[in-house]
């Protein structure tokens, strides 16, 4: 999504509204024939995790309302948007899992501490030194 055509002031107004605690979201089946207690149980169960995922959806796309203008774009561009926000997700994910490994330290910031100076380029060694 172009960037530039943000609504102004909608950091604010998206803090304040924004809050899953502003949605009610509430998913249940139907009976279910052949379904035993137990199973009904599980699917209760897991059906709280849907509904607590779909009230976090429902903030971020209240957030999109509030941020831009309008929901109009070309399939191109909801797919480029979709592929920027993918590449971030796995970004989040790899750094995640970097600060498990580190024992949720800080990391330090010398590239010995990531790996071996054997499989540096000798072109990020000329830059960094």
């Amino acid at each position: 999504m172009d960037k530039q055509r943000t609504n102004p002031g909608w950091e604010e107004r998206a803090e304040r509204l924004c809050d899953p605690a502003n949605f009610v979201v509430e998913v249940t089946n139907l009976p279910l024939k052949g379904l035993t207690p137990a199973e009904q149980y599980r699917l209760c169960k897991k059906l709280r995790l849907v509904e607590q995922f779909t009230v976090r959806l429902a903030a971020n796309m209240l957030k999109g309302v509030i941020k831009y203008p309008s929901d109009e774009m070309t399939v191109e561009e909801w797919e480029a948007a979709e592929e920027d926000d993918t590449v971030d997700s796995i970004n989040y994910r790899l750094l995640a899992a970097d600060a498990r490994q580190r024992g949720n330290q800080p990391p330090t910031f010398s590239h010995t501490h990531v790996h071996s100076d054997r499989e540096c380029s000798p072109r990020y060694h000329a830059f960094w030194g």
